[in-house]
């Protein structure tokens, strides 16, 4: 089974990419408007670095209001639900 997600595209817009090894899944997101409100992505970014696990996502942040995550496979649903959770994705769903 596949999670697909709908991104809050008045918020965010959201690509992924493969990652650079098979067990990695990359997303980059771009925040809508001149000035956006990232601190949920802050956020999301300070859950994961402050769990147990170090290698379970690498967080990088860009000029112009970008980011990308690499997310290690088994941490992805993880990843997608915190993005839902502070309501970057409206919806996500098994298919």
């Amino acid at each position: 089974m596949r999670l697909n997600y709908e991104a809050d595209e008045a918020k965010v817009s959201i690509r992924e990419l493969p990652g650079g090894t098979p067990q990695e899944i990359e997303l980059e997101l771009q925040f809508a408007g001149e000035h956006p409100d990232t601190s949920a992505m802050k956020r999301i970014q300070h859950d994961f670095e402050s769990n147990r696990v170090i290698t379970d996502a690498s967080f990088y942040a860009y000029h112009h209001h970008r980011y990308r995550i690499i997310v290690r496979q088994d941490y992805y649903e993880d990843l997608i639900l915190e993005l839902l959770r502070h309501r970057l994705i409206r919806k996500a769903e098994w298919v």
